[in-house]
């Protein structure tokens, strides 16, 4: 039997269940997120960043190496200098990348809840727009659970 959201339910059945007639698409998944595109892409520039960070480092301390076999260098103390510099800004890339890879962890884990949270109160309003025989088939009990279930 068609419901008013397009699914249907299968008759005879003691745990019928709404059967969608399309699996979800990743189009779909991006339509739910479109109110998050701007954070979104700054989540993306993050992760640009911190991978960058990643990459760059053992270039830099591949410097700090190559002053330290440079034979050109006779003052040990200059030597010192250099590698210490190197050495300062690889940590300073690392702990930059560190923030940067933190920053987009978090962003994404909001963006995911909203995402979730938009969801399902989607599929509560689709389950409020229900008739009344709909919620004699089915319990509630098992409507809240598949709420909650089928959104994460």
């Amino acid at each position: 039997t068609p419901t008013k959201d397009g699914s249907s339910i299968k008759k005879g059945h003691a745990d019928a269940v709404p059967e969608h007639s399309s699996k979800p698409s990743i189009l779909e998944l991006f339509r739910l997120a479109k109110p998050e595109m701007p954070i979104l892409a700054i989540s993306f520039l993050l992760m640009i960043a911190s991978e960058a960070a990643n990459m760059v480092t053992p270039l830099v301390v591949a410097n700090a190496y190559d002053i330290l076999v440079d034979p050109s260098i006779a003052d040990d103390g200059e030597r010192m200098a250099q590698i210490n510099y190197w050495m300062m800004f690889a940590i300073i890339i690392t702990i930059v990348g560190i923030i940067a890879g933190f920053m987009r962890g978090t962003i994404q884990g909001v963006i995911g809840e909203r995402v979730v949270a938009r969801l399902r109160c989607q599929l509560y309003k689709q389950i409020l727009k229900q008739e009344i025989a709909f919620f004699d088939e089915h319990k509630s009990g098992e409507l809240v659970s598949r709420l909650g279930s089928d959104t994460t």
